[in-house]
């Protein structure tokens, strides 16, 4: 999804597990080598390229009023917009 954004530095997901698809498959491939991943708490702080990039901090926020968000389905939504399925 986002494979070679290398100026890439901070992600905002708003689902609690990484599920069996193939949805995050190298999404966070090549992109800046350090930045912030923004998360619920209860995601597991897995690491990797289909994962949480190694470098990044992890951020376990309230993710309520993020402008572009991801889903339990894995869906990429715009807040008050459309959505885009990744």
């Amino acid at each position: 999804m986002f494979y070679g954004c290398s100026k890439l530095s901070s992600t905002t997901v708003n689902f609690s597990t990484w599920g069996s698809s193939d949805s995050t498959t190298i999404w966070l491939y090549n992109v800046s080598p350090t930045g912030v991943f923004k998360c619920p708490g209860d995601l597991p702080a897995e690491r990797g390229a289909s994962r949480i990039p190694e470098g990044w901090l992890i951020d376990e926020t309230d993710i309520e009023g993020v402008g572009i968000i991801v889903d339990e389905d894995h869906v990429l939504k715009a807040e008050d917009g459309p959505y885009v399925t990744a």
